[in-house]
């Protein structure tokens, strides 16, 4: 995830992962502390107007986590109600979240509240990335046909996802700043 300055990632070490952030050179990295205690800090997302987090708190890389906001001036991160997801992105207005749990793609207020299911599928999307025009959602999920892991797209106002083309990339990717590549 970067905020436009920096970049924010995880780094493995040994059985914990770490949040790190950096300005692109490696030996400027730094490790920022997880406000969970007993669990690792992923950043998802930050708001669009770059005051917030969109935090997941796990234990293991790939499960569903509990969703949180963190302030970027710092304090405590609060909870979104009782929200979890294995992936999770702002809407363009900061006004909501859309997310991925349990087989679907979910849109909740930013505040946790009154989710909807937008589109099921045959498995849980990750990668979320939207169009530059914020139209289109694409994640990477299984695809029915192939089992295969693919690229998969929804259209803001469709109850239904669809999976791109085979001769398309198998997993994850972002959208060039004038939306014509993927």
């Amino acid at each position: 995830v970067s905020d436009g300055a920096l970049l924010y990632y995880l780094d493995r070490a040994g059985g914990r992962w770490d949040l790190m952030r950096s300005d692109g050179y490696p030996a400027n990295a730094q490790r920022l502390p997880s406000p969970f205690p007993d669990r690792n800090a992923r950043l998802l997302d930050i708001s669009p107007d770059r005051s917030q987090g969109l935090l997941g708190s796990f234990r293991e890389r790939g499960e569903e986590a509990p969703l949180w906001r963190q302030p970027a001036s710092g304090g405590a991160p609060v909870r979104l109600g009782d929200l979890r997801a294995l992936d999770a992105i702002w809407s363009a207005d900061g006004t909501a979240i859309y997310y991925s749990y349990n087989s679907a793609l979910w849109r909740a207020s930013a505040d946790g509240s009154n989710p909807q299911r937008l589109a099921t599928l045959p498995d849980t999307p990750d990668w979320l990335a939207w169009s530059p025009d914020h139209t289109r959602l694409r994640f990477n999920a299984t695809d029915t046909a192939t089992h295969l892991q693919a690229l998969w797209e929804w259209r803001v106002g469709e109850s239904a996802a669809q999976p791109l083309p085979a001769s398309s990339p198998q997993c994850c990717g972002a959208w060039s700043p004038d939306g014509r590549y993927y």
